[in-house]
């Protein structure tokens, strides 16, 4: 087996960080657990290509190429993004902090120093009842707009923000972002049989 030369590794690293981007910027939440997992078990391909290639790599040189390699493939991915949730992203025209565009370290700052309401407070009086607060998010100062968009009659799953309540791996009624099974399980808990009021 032919070892492709460090600029050509490089390069196909690069356009797999592009591909990798393109593959999942459609998908709303991506897990970062299978994220890790399918980067290292790639990772893993990666050490077993570079030693089955014919050539005796001393390891401190199987080292020097795999770093190249994953240095290639993140800037690549990290460019790539950024460029996605900056430029194409379907959330791109509403108003919002540059910073949270590109992630939510931003926001996890924000509310770190406590500023996370004042500053959402501060950006709607600014630009308007509609404001983008991470990649995804957008923070809604409208009360018509709740009723439209979380309404019972509406097809809007709740968000990934509910999955916090799950305790090892459990769903219930706080954590369950299906709106058919909450339902229902809603309608258990609160039958009116069983209220004490």
């Amino acid at each position: 087996m032919l070892l492709l030369d460090p600029y050509h590794q490089a390069t196909i690293a690069a356009c797999a960080g592009f591909l990798t981007q393109q593959v999942l910027s459609p998908i709303p939440e991506v897990s970062t657990t299978k994220s890790i997992l399918f980067y290292t078990i790639a990772n893993g391909f990666l050490v077993l290509a570079l030693k089955n290639a014919g050539q005796p790599l001393a390891l401190l040189h199987y080292f020097v190429r795999i770093s190249l390699i994953n240095i290639s493939y993140l800037t690549s991915l990290i460019f790539f993004t950024i460029v996605h949730r900056l430029y194409f992203h379907p959330l791109r025209k509403f108003p919002g902090d540059k910073f949270a565009r590109l992630s939510k370290l931003y926001e996890a700052w924000i509310n770190y120093n406590g500023m996370n309401s004042p500053l959402v407070r501060d950006l709607c009086r600014k630009n308007g009842d509609f404001i983008r607060t991470g990649p995804n998010e957008l923070a809604i100062n409208n009360v018509e707009a709740i009723e439209i968009i979380w309404g019972r009659s509406q097809p809007t799953a709740r968000g990934p923000y509910y999955e916090f309540a799950n305790f090892v791996g459990e769903k219930h009624l706080v954590s369950q972002r299906n709106k058919a099974i909450h339902a229902s399980w809603r309608r258990i808990w609160f039958a009116p049989e069983l209220s004490i009021f």
